[in-house]
């Protein structure tokens, strides 16, 4: 008899199953309860079946937070629950991220994101695809919005994508130029060690080695020309020392003071 495939579905429905063995549940009136089921199988195909990274799950995070506000559900417990291989610190980040968002956006606008559904994030790339990192420093940088603001949920979605692109771009833009100087440093010393590997021991096996390697990064790269180099002094400032420092001898003078001491 084959065993039955295990299923996202399933899975989601063994968690969900769970839900009532989580301290408080009984202080929740029914529909509170229903509610809360619901939003942890949101939850879990957030996680599980869709990959549309953080922000539908802060969706949901946010709504759950508002729903058991006041009641005996403990909302790191109830993170825990979700998240049982994350390290408290994920979480922390998470109740942190979901805590801005809900005091950046009004609960009309909310509920209006989350009605949207996993499609409609989903064709947001850079929303989808975007780290909780991303996302927090995306929402600082937009504008706060008032309890009684009437905002269309896509136009708001739309300027968190543009928010990330922009922030993106400028990362880019910040990256520093390579240090050449670095660069050939870790070369030499990376083909070094090559060398070393081969156990090569005459100057004639490794000139032929080197000939060999360089030859074949030059067609690599389509270089065209030749090659022709002898030994370059390395300077001081990039020279990388193998083996442990060498320990100066003491003097005979040190030697007869510390005779001296041991003396005393």
């Amino acid at each position: 008899m084959e065993k039955s495939k295990s299923s996202p579905g399933n899975a989601i429905a063994a968690i969900v199953g769970k839900i009532p063995e989580i301290h408080g549940w009984h202080s929740l009136n029914r529909q509170e309860q229903d509610s809360l089921v619901s939003y942890t199988s949101d939850l879990h195909q957030y996680i599980q079946l869709t990959g549309l990274g953080e922000f539908g799950q802060l969706i949901v995070l946010t709504q759950v937070q508002q729903l058991i506000d006041g009641k005996d559900v403990d909302m790191l417990e109830y993170l825990a629950f979700n998240y049982p291989t994350k390290h408290p610190r994920t979480i922390f980040r998470k109740q942190q991220a979901y805590a801005e968002l809900a005091a950046t956006i009004p609960n009309a606008l909310l509920k209006r994101l989350s009605a949207f559904g996993q499609d409609v994030i989903g064709s947001f790339g850079r929303i989808a695809s975007a780290s909780l990192g991303d996302i927090r420093s995306a929402i600082r940088e937009m504008p706060m919005l008032s309890v009684k603001s009437d905002v269309d949920p896509n136009e708001w979605l739309v300027k968190l994508d543009g928010k990330l692109l922009e922030e993106r771009q400028n990362r880019r833009k910040a990256t520093p130029e390579p240090n050449q100087d670095f660069i050939e440093n870790i070369a030499a010393n990376e083909l070094s060690n090559h060398i070393i590997q081969a156990k090569l021991e005459t100057s004639a096996e490794k000139r032929q080695f080197l000939t060999r390697v360089l030859g074949w990064a030059m067609e690599y790269q389509a270089v065209t020309g030749t090659v022709s180099t002898g030994r370059i002094p390395i300077p001081d400032a990039m020279r990388i020392f193998r083996g442990r420092p060498k320990i100066a001898k003491k003097s005979k003078i040190q030697k007869e003071r510390q005779k001296k001491k041991r003396a005393a």
